[in-house]
């Protein structure tokens, strides 16, 4: 076992005695070439670091802007920082050359004492923390990162081999646990597109021998308000439907629920600003939710399940009939509104068969279900363990 020594940087604990450190002002310096509107766009990336825009996926949060021309020159092996978000670790080494956003940070490598590779995991890994600690900011998410305090921070510097040869350990074994990660992550796909499949068959096969009746004949909306605003606070979202909104990771912070709808449980919940996801859905629970939505009852409950009417409202055919009656020109603005609805035609069979269907996939959803959250879990333990072996390998803890 090589010797280890304190070194007095709180994160870091114990490194190998072999190693030395450098302030982060010693290793990169700030740098901002504009004007170069004709290089690619790049982008940072909270889980990839620095990618090429257009490797994206398409889920960019901002688009770039008209004009580029104030946009900065990227090249490989800069230090690439979101300044609102590196201390979440949305940073990277970049290995493209390009042109970011001028709200990003650019540093260029001021001596050749760092590997960018081994530089890239650490900064990405354990150094978040770091960057946490000198980010400023009264929000959850946006906090502005001060270079004038990262300057002064400490950086293990182990030997350079040394760091080659850990960015060669941890390429090979992140790339083992990253393929790992994205097989499960495929498999979870296959398992939802299978549901999907499974649902349009059995609605598609009842369309074809049920009778079609507009929703006017078969839900009633309920307008009921709270007058004093108590009750459970409840959200709607397009994974878990309805939901309470404590159980949300960023709870509903609406101040007030006096003139909230009344849901009771098993009403029918529907977010009119999302008719274009089917984001309708049964509620579990009793409580209070946003006026901006809508409540709906079925006529009669002796021949219509709602469980029923929110699978069917879950298929392509019946989310194109929302699309087309959509009000409104921009997203989050546009509505389904009720007298619009109430004028789609779904197929509706007897009550019996309508509570087979709920029947066969309720139990085809919780099945998926419980496969989706086993790979989940596995995907989580996955990543726990690849954070934990970058964490060892850069600060000396695992010798390679």
């Amino acid at each position: 076992m090589r010797e280890m020594k304190v070194n007095g940087v709180e994160w870091l604990g114990e490194v190998p005695a072999g190693w030395t450190f450098a302030p982060f002002k010693r290793l990169y310096s700030q740098v901002s070439i504009t004007n170069c509107e004709s290089e690619e766009l790049l982008s940072v990336y909270l889980n990839r670091g620095v990618i090429r825009y257009v490797d994206s996926d398409g889920v960019q949060v901002h688009k770039p802007s008209k004009s580029l021309l104030k946009y900065q020159l990227v090249r490989p092996g800069n230090f690439v920082l979101n300044n609102q978000q590196a201390w979440r670790g949305s940073v990277g080494i970049s290995i493209y050359r390009g042109i970011v956003s001028p709200a990003y940070y650019v540093l260029e490598k001021s001596t050749s004492n760092i590997d960018d590779r081994f530089a890239n995991y650490l900064f990405r890994g354990p150094f978040v923390q770091v960057l946490e600690l000198c980010s400023r900011g009264v929000g959850t998410i946006q906090r502005n990162i001060s270079l004038v305090e990262l300057k002064s921070e400490m950086v293990p510097l182990p030997p350079l081999d040394e760091q080659r040869r850990i960015a060669d350990f941890l390429d090979e074994r992140c790339g083992e646990i990253d393929r790992a990660v994205f097989a499960a992550e495929r498999s979870i796909e296959e398992l939802n597109l299978y549901r999907s499949a499974r649902l349009e068959e059995m609605i598609t096969r009842v369309s074809h021998e049920a009778p079609r009746e507009k929703l006017k004949y078969v839900l009633k909306e309920s307008k009921d308000k709270s007058p004093d605003g108590i009750g459970e606070p409840l959200s709607i979202t397009i994974a878990r439907g309805v939901l309470r909104s404590i159980e949300l990771a960023i709870p509903n912070p609406t101040s007030s629920l006096v003139g909230a709808k009344i849901v009771h449980a098993g009403d029918l919940v529907f977010n009119k600003l999302k008719a274009y996801y089917g984001v309708m859905y049964v509620s579990p629970y009793n409580g209070l939710i946003s006026p901006e939505y809508a409540v709906y009852q079925a006529i009669d409950m002796g021949r219509t399940s709602l469980k029923y009417l929110e699978y069917v409202f879950h298929t392509a055919a019946v989310i194109d009939e929302f699309i087309i009656r959509i009000s409104g020109v921009a997203d989050g603005f546009r509505r389904l509104y009720t007298s619009d609805l109430f004028d789609i035609a779904v197929p509706v069979p007897s009550i019996e068969v309508q509570q087979r269907i709920v029947a066969e996939l309720d139990d085809l959803y919780a099945s998926i279900a419980e496969s989706i959250g086993a790979k989940q879990a596995i995907i989580a333990d996955l990543k726990a363990y690849k954070q934990s072996l970058i964490y060892e390998a850069v600060t000396g803890k695992r010798e390679v």
